[in-house]
């Protein structure tokens, strides 16, 4: 996804990266450098994901690994 994009998208739902930097207690150039692919933060990807409702290998192909989910069977097993 485009870096303006994903800035759209997080406008769209009455929020902006600055305000979400704010309230994950990160600088901005974190968050922004996260939107442009600068760097790689999991935590900045999941709350900008959650916040627009799509898949982080969505907005950033190949950069995440998709989440694991590691369910027990029955007797402690994996």
């Amino acid at each position: 996804m485009h870096p303006e994009q994903i800035k759209a998208e997080i406008r769209m739902r009455g929020t902006t990266p600055a305000a979400m930097a704010d309230q994950l207690s990160l600088s901005r150039m974190t968050v922004s450098n996260v939107i442009h692919g600068r760097s790689t933060s999991r935590r900045v990807a999941d709350a900008i994901a959650n916040l627009i409702e799509q898949p982080v290998n969505r907005i950033w192909p190949g950069q995440y690994e998709p989440h694991r989910t590691n369910k027990l069977k029955r007797g402690g097993q994996k």
